[in-house]
């Protein structure tokens, strides 16, 4: 297993090498400032760093929203430096963004993931205010496996229906602790403060993930899971959607026919928050839409890329003012 995870990484290191060629991952955006690799946490580990995007100009009399951004690459790889360009056209939009890093697996299982991006989430809500940020109005975004860290982070903090005692399943796993301390702390200091998420084709639910026939899929999650996607109850205990209750933040979901993951993940989750009676915007492309591959958000000026900013913007204006 831990092979085919090296060769995943190096494979996706070079397919990434080869987009900067085409597609600038880290653009000048005029009136953008950028704090880099803040450390946060009380771990300390290799990649637990975030950058700060925000207004150079900020008066003190404004207080922008905080959006807290997690990087895809399916739990075990990519980098908040390819998010560079993304996050600056948020911050660009009025917003102070943390473009947030955490550990990969196979070095931590998903708990251990979960617990750095609740540490990052917490920094974030801790030092907002020296950027100019309101840590009252704080919006989760990702894409992929940053989608489904956004989401388990809302049902952390949101779900009257999320119990750290359940997690007591895993006894023995080696961040469980500290992930569980972790939920408790974010539930009582961030309550009410997440208002929204942006989540972008992601992952709800581990189970149907793994027929979905997502490319490497079985990879990603033996990498991720002690039960390497065969252990069901583990599967649902990191699933998103085993915890949505009608406290759920407003969603914006953004997603590709064509992805394979778009059905049974992105579809899967617009449908369960309209029976919950959640707000929920989406923007689904058709299966003719080819730039609705996975990752378009990677993607600066890719129309689909485009289009998704633009229609979360609107969908945040809407929302938070």
């Amino acid at each position: 297993m831990y092979m085919k995870v090296i060769i995943l990484k190096i494979t996706t290191f070079f397919i990434t090498l080869g987009a900067m060629l085409v597609y600038n991952f880290h653009k000048h955006i005029k009136g953008i400032k950028t704090k880099r690799n803040i450390k946060y946490g009380a771990v300390k580990r290799f990649r637990k760093d975030l950058n700060v995007h925000y207004h150079k100009n900020n008066s003190e009399n404004i207080k922008r929203p905080v959006i807290v951004y997690f990087h895809g690459g399916g739990w075990t790889a990519y980098s908040k430096g390819i998010y560079t360009t993304l996050c600056k056209r948020y911050a660009s939009m009025g917003y102070v963004v943390f473009n947030v890093n955490y550990t990969l697996a196979p070095k931590v299982k998903m708990e251990g993931v979960l617990a750095d991006c609740l540490e990052a989430v917490l920094f974030a809500n801790s030092n907002a205010s020296k950027f100019g940020g309101d840590s009252s109005q704080i919006i989760l975004a990702g894409d992929s496996a940053g989608a489904h860290i956004s989401s388990f982070i809302a049902n952390v903090v949101n779900s009257s229906s999320f119990k750290t005692e359940t997690f007591d399943y895993l006894k023995g796993a080696k961040d469980l602790n500290r992930f569980k301390n972790l939920c408790k702390e974010a539930k009582s200091v961030l309550k009410d403060k997440i208002k929204a998420l942006l989540l972008f084709y992601g992952v709800y639910d581990l189970n149907t993930m793994l027929t979905s026939k997502f490319p490497n899929i079985r990879t990603y999650v033996e990498a991720s899971l002690y039960g390497k996607g065969n252990d069901k109850v583990e599967n649902r205990l990191f699933s998103p959607v085993e915890h949505i209750d009608d406290k759920f933040p407003p969603c914006f979901i953004a997603s590709g026919e064509i992805d394979k993951l778009h059905e049974s993940q992105s579809f899967m989750l617009k449908n369960l928050l309209e029976e919950k009676n959640i707000k929920v915007q989406n923007l689904f492309f058709g299966k003719e839409e080819l730039r609705a591959m996975h990752a378009f958000m990677i993607f600066d000026g890719l129309y689909t890329n485009e289009k998704a900013l633009q229609s979360s913007k609107e969908f945040l204006e809407e929302v938070l003012f």
